[in-house]
């Protein structure tokens, strides 16, 4: 009897398929603690990189790019087309649920070859093409209308994370950027896919570690400066990783490094379309279409309630290891007044609550039709 989503999707279900190894090498992952250690020298200072998109960028991103991009030379993986391909799988097939991007913007840096003269972009499009080519590898399921891939043609998953890789600088102060920041965060997705547990470990602490150095968890920390375009790309970026994070401590056991209470962040921006963000705000959304990052803001809520549960369920277990323990006493559930406890029936009651307030478009999954906008909807329903 195949599971619900393999079965919406009309795919042979996988989930009692025998476990093998596969994905990147652990030699791989050494690889990269490797030089990440080797050298505390930072990158040589250096003026303006020719690539004039770069100036798009906030100034402290900008200037961190730029010294990075100085001692950095562009090596072509795969040609301009497949590049392109690969990124219009991503965005048909990860990006409504990954949602990274503002994706006009990345679409049009795509477009004018930025990755070419931009170090950090390069790390950003590479781990793009390496998720879309490991989704293309593991067989999922392609739009309609979607671009013909001559697998002889396009490299591998590996191939592109090993670019992805060399193109990282040694983290140092004075380098969080952006871009770096993003990269780290589909490297750790992507690791999550190859069954590297380790790898998705060491790109959320890379990730993190710019995070702490920028204040990133508080937007009173951003620049003043951002357009909305990068104000929503930041919202996106921020809870994206948070999704990440807890879903690794409820399912590896991690503790969750970016309590959700402890943040100070928006959730994106319910626009129908990335068309709808401009840098100079929001477009008045015209009509009842309904937007797909209302459900993406909805699953948002479900890891704030698992991570709430899971604190809970780890300070009980706390108290019970130890009872002697006064600092236990004073953490554990034990010592919350029952009128304040928040049980597990209220709980489900709340998650129940949210769920019906969706719309119905986004409570089901569905076939693929090829209709970028519809499909939006059944991701969503199947996340």
């Amino acid at each position: 009897m195949p599971c619900m989503p393999c079965q919406s999707f009309g795919l042979a279900c996988t989930y009692n398929r025998p476990v093998k190894r596969r994905g990147v090498r652990l030699l791989l992952c050494f690889k990269l603690v490797y030089d990440l250690t080797k050298s505390n020298q930072p990158p040589p200072r250096s003026q303006a990189n020719a690539g004039g998109s770069v100036t798009q960028l906030p100034r402290p991103y900008t200037l961190a790019a730029q010294r990075a991009s100085a001692d950095w030379e562009y090596r072509e993986i795969a040609d301009h087309q497949a590049v392109l391909d690969l990124a219009e799988l991503y965005y048909r097939v990860v990006h409504p649920i990954l949602l990274y991007f503002h994706w006009p913007t990345f679409s049009a840096d795509l477009h004018s070859k930025r990755y070419t003269q931009d170090r950090s972009f390069f790390a950003t499009t590479m781990a793009v093409c390496a998720t879309a080519s490991a989704r293309l590898r593991a067989g999922a399921p392609l739009p309609p209308s979607s671009p013909t891939f001559d697998r002889i043609v396009i490299p591998s998953s590996e191939v592109f994370y090993s670019a992805c890789l060399d193109s990282l600088p040694i983290l140092t102060a004075g380098h969080a950027d952006f871009n770096f920041m993003r990269t780290e965060a589909l490297l750790g997705m992507l690791c999550l896919q190859y069954d590297g547990l380790d790898g998705c470990h060491t790109h959320l602490h890379r990730y993190l570690a710019m995070c702490s150095e920028i204040g990133f968890s508080n937007e009173r920390n951003w620049p003043s400066n951002l357009t909305e375009i990068e104000v929503q790309e930041r919202r996106r970026l921020f809870w994206q990783q948070y999704h990440f994070d807890v879903y690794l401590a409820v399912t590896f056991g991690s503790p969750v490094r970016q309590r959700g209470a402890q943040c100070n962040v928006l959730y994106p921006a319910e626009v129908y379309d990335d068309e709808d963000i401009t840098p100079f705000g929001l477009l008045p959304r015209t009509g009842s279409a309904v937007s797909f990052i209302r459900g993406w803001n909805f699953v948002t809520d479900l890891y704030r309630i698992l991570e709430h549960v899971s604190e809970r369920m780890q300070t009980r277990q706390i108290h019970g290891e130890d009872p002697n323990c006064h600092v236990s006493h004073i953490v554990a559930d034990h010592n919350v007044s029952t009128k304040d406890r928040l049980h597990k029936d209220a709980i489900l009651a709340t998650m129940q609550r949210l769920f019906e307030g969706l719309p119905a478009d986004l409570k089901h999954a569905r076939p693929m039709s090829g209709a970028v906008c519809q499909d939006r909807y059944g991701f969503q329903g199947l996340d």
